[in-house]
Parts: structure tokens; sequence; C-alpha cells
């Protein structure tokens, strides 16, 4: 936090969103500073989800910041200058008060599963989460809303959250025998390998069941929700 504060549009966060935000976790019933939270993003619906831990250790959510800026189609990021936003299981690596998108946070894509799918020698990189509206291969929300996101993140790993888990969705699966269904005829439209987004539906229905802080293991390129 003390690091963070150097930077002038950090202040400016703090001074525009920090008596709002308690007032929000307040009204709420969330405990403030956060222990944890998590984030889930869709594309097809444009919207990133702010999860929260409770005191009981299950998530709440507390807010939907709509994405005004995207690039690419349906499917998974493979390589540099395919303007694809990620999909998949990632946490939030790094932070930037000094971006040229106002404010942003960093993606640790490639992970491994991209590293083994992707391009074998330049997968793509530098994948953000941040302000401004414009997007080539990120997730880009208005400047008012990243600064209260990116309050919210630095909250969390200062009280000690080290990885802020991220999960990107092509799109909101549906549940039950209609979701493979659902997948299916998505996949043969967007030209994905059905076995992906499958394997994507398991982490997002593990969360959905168990509503707790998600763990998710890379094994031989696929997701295993723990």
């Amino acid at each position: 936090m003390d690091q963070q504060k150097r930077y002038s549009r950090f202040r400016q966060a703090l001074r525009n969103k920090n008596q709002q935000l308690q007032n929000k976790f307040r009204r709420a019933g969330l405990p403030f500073p956060p222990a944890a939270i998590f984030l889930r993003a869709f594309k097809k619906e444009r919207k990133i989800e702010l999860w929260v831990q409770q005191v009981n250790g299950r998530m709440k959510h507390l807010e939907t910041y709509p994405v005004c800026g995207v690039s690419g189609v349906l499917g998974p990021k493979r390589e540099e200058g395919d303007g694809q936003i990620p999909e998949g299981v990632y946490y939030i690596d790094r932070l930037n008060p000094v971006s040229q998108y106002h404010l942003s946070l960093g993606l640790n894509y490639p992970n491994a599963a991209d590293r083994k799918y992707g391009h074998p020698d330049n997968p793509g990189s530098d994948i953000f989460i941040h302000g401004d509206c414009v997007s080539i291969g990120c997730l880009a929300i208005t400047d008012e809303m990243i600064e209260e996101l990116y309050l919210v993140v630095v909250y969390a790993r200062n009280s000690g959250q080290k990885r802020v888990p991220v999960h990107i969705y092509p799109f909101r699966f549906q549940r039950g025998r209609t979701a493979m269904a659902q997948i299916d005829q998505l996949a043969l439209k967007n030209g994905v390998e059905g076995w992906f987004w499958k394997n994507l539906y398991q982490v997002f229905a593990w969360f959905e069941d168990n509503q707790k802080l998600p763990k998710t293991k890379i094994f031989r390129g696929r997701y295993h929700p723990l």
C-alpha cells in the first residue's frame, strides 16, 4: 500500500474511491479491507465480476464491471498479434500505477496451458485489465471503474493475498444437461475445439458449486480445479 501511495494516480484513486468502496463493502456485509478476492470475466457478455471472501470463507459477489473495450472473437489467445483476449485461469502478477491506460492489472499470461497449445515461440504477452476503454487483447473498463478495482486489488494484496485469481471465460456457461450442448454449438460456430471450453466449464462449475476461493492446477495443458 505504501509503495503504491508514491504514485499520483493511486493517490487519486484513494481520494475518488476509498470511502465509496468502504460503504459498498459495509452495505454488502463484507469485511473491509478484504482478506481475499476473486475476479472472473465473460467475454461475450463483456463483464468482469468481483467476488469477495466472507468471514465464513465463502465468496460473495460484490460488483460487476462492464467491459467497454474488447478485441478479437470467442476463443483462446494462441499467438502474438492475433488480437485475442485470453481464455483460461490466471492471476494478477503485477500492478502498474503509471500505465498508458490509466491504471492496469497485469495477468500471468501465458500460463502453462497457453504455452503448451499456443505458438511455440511467440504466444504473446502483456495482457492486462486496464482503463481507457481501448483494447488489443486486454480487458478494458472505464478509468473510474479501474480506480475502484485497482484499489480493491491493492487492499487484498496488502492483506496477504499474494495471487488474486482471474478466470476468463468465453461466455457464461449454462449448467446441467444443457451445458455440453451449448458448448458444442458455440464451439462449432466459432471454430474452437470443444474440449477446451469443456475443460474450462469444469473450473466454472466447481466455483458455482462451492463458492470458495478457487485453486486450479494445470497438468499437461489441462485445468484441474482443486
